[in-house]
């Protein structure tokens, strides 16, 4: 799952103007009726909002087929439709629906839970599992019990939960999770840590009280446990309070010098947000800044840490680039609509001129980034390494791709969470089934990115220098990845 992000937007003319991979929200139905969450919904009630679903995905989905087939595509939601042969009640259509949309194989495309669920999770009314939990090989590990401060149960690998097999649970999760092409990196991210807790009950049906069969890594041991849920604001208070080493810092953008300035790290978190504490100052500056400091102390290599970075602003993600890259470049050779506007429930218009062509989609011709990108001064010239795992998307993942495109870095940590030319994103649309109250979200454009690197664009890019952490690493916050590019920078 991505996580919400401050949205960053400028108005012109009247029309708000969303930039890449920030959600600038079509609302399409304001007011949602509630029901209770046990209620059966009738055959036809089912159909009608899956034809809702499938209609609106047809309409206005750019990328529908780019990574998965029509003729697959169509198989699927035949299936799906013909198992809509009884009543259900939102969770169980919710799991017929969370598979055939994330075989979209889309990252921007999702499904959610009606906003009073969501409400209702969020409050301590609905018990929800107490640990956080990381996803390696498959297998499910225990990082941060929220039951206790003392994490008693952290590097215990789980084996089952109320019976149902690890394996099942991660299968079950990852069928369920969208992501831009074939990437399991990004799928993974997705489904652990917070996440975890929320999707558990949902996707995979597993409610409180947890019984848990463990194995205890220290002593080989096979064991049985029992966790009772606790509601979601104190299992937030009790990660925020028990480990404060795992907040993320606020700020979007941070510079050190390392080695006596032989080496910089420069981190990115997202493309928005500011660097400073005031809130005043954006990556802009930040940038300008930070290169000027590189030149002054003749730094050698750049660590450019876009760990986790979910994207936001894809100018900023190009304007990093201009200060990477010594040449001219095109950084979207392409942006693509299957209209000018749709009638998803009410008339939504793109904030953008397009011009329809013979291929019978309509081609974005005054989007920001479209064109020559000229470089910036100064620009950077030593060796850079980026280090990257499967939360480096959108935004950041377009970064990834377009250094490797021009064979500008060395990559460290693992395969990047973007498909490699590019994906569907803008505007994104919400459209509210009528019965269930569930949210299709649909991205209205689709970007190509202007690259010729890539061996398959249902991929991101992949390390040069692979890293993997174990259970014992994420427990003791070793920075392996960080290590390794210390190693390489040193080198030189």
């Amino acid at each position: 799952m991505v996580t919400k992000r401050q949205a960053h937007y400028s108005t012109v003319c009247g029309f708000a103007l969303p930039f890449l991979y920030l959600f600038i929200v079509v609302l399409l139905v304001s007011c949602q009726k509630t029901y209770d969450l046990s209620t059966k919904f009738a055959p036809g009630q089912l159909r009608d909002d899956f034809r809702v679903l499938r209609q609106s995905l047809e309409e206005a989905h750019p990328g529908l087929y780019r990574h998965t087939s029509r003729n697959e595509l169509d198989r699927l939601f035949l299936e799906a439709e013909q198992s809509l042969d009884g009543p259900l009640d939102v969770f169980e259509f919710y799991r017929v629906l969370t598979p055939l949309v994330a075989s979209v194989r889309c990252g921007h495309t999702n499904i959610e839970l009606p906003d009073f669920f969501v409400k209702e999770q969020d409050s301590s009314r609905i018990q929800s599992f107490p640990a956080l939990v990381k996803i390696i090989n498959g297998k499910i590990y225990i990082w941060r019990g929220l039951t206790n401060q003392n994490n008693s149960l952290g590097g215990e690998e789980i084996l089952s939960i109320n019976k149902v097999p690890a394996p099942q649970i991660v299968s079950t999760m990852l069928a369920a999770t969208g992501g831009d092409g074939i990437i399991q990196t990004s799928r993974i991210k997705r489904i652990e840590g917070w996440n975890f807790i929320k999707k558990l009950m949902p996707v995979v049906g597993l409610r409180s009280p947890f019984e848990l069969t463990v194995a205890d890594l220290t002593n080989g041991g096979i064991e049985q446990i029992r966790l009772d849920g606790i509601g979601i604001p104190e299992l937030g208070q009790n990660w925020e309070n028990w480990f404060p080493q795992d907040r993320k810092p606020p700020r979007s953008g941070e510079l050190e010098f390392i080695d006596d300035g032989h080496v910089a790290r420069m981190t990115v978190r997202e493309f928005g947000g500011f660097v400073d504490d005031q809130q005043k100052r954006g990556l802009e500056g930040f940038y300008q800044d930070a290169f000027q400091q590189m030149a002054a102390n003749r730094t050698k290599v750049l660590i450019l840490d876009l760990r986790d970075n979910g994207g936001g602003d894809d100018r900023l993600g190009t304007l990093l680039l201009s200060y990477l890259l010594d040449k001219p470049f095109v950084h979207y050779k392409d942006i693509v609509a299957n209209d000018s506007s749709f009638s998803l429930e009410s008339r939504i218009r793109l904030p953008y001129k397009t011009e329809r062509r013979e291929d019978n989609l309509h081609h974005i011709i005054d989007y920001p980034n479209l064109g020559v990108v000229q470089s910036s001064s100064p620009t950077f010239s030593g060796k850079v390494y980026v280090l990257m795992n499967g939360g480096s998307f959108s935004a950041a993942a377009e970064v990834i791709t377009q250094l490797h495109n021009h064979r500008r870095a060395e990559f460290i940590g693992e395969e990047a969470g973007g498909a490699y030319d590019g994906n569907n994103a803008g505007t994104i649309a919400r459209v509210t089934l009528p019965n269930t109250k569930l949210t299709l979200l649909v991205p209205l454009m689709s970007y190509y990115l202007s690259v010729s690197g890539g061996e398959d664009n249902s991929r991101g890019v992949k390390p040069n220098y692979s890293v993997e952490y174990s259970i014992s690493d994420y427990l003791t916050n070793s920075d392996k990845g960080m290590a390794v590019a210390l190693e390489r920078a040193r080198l030189r």
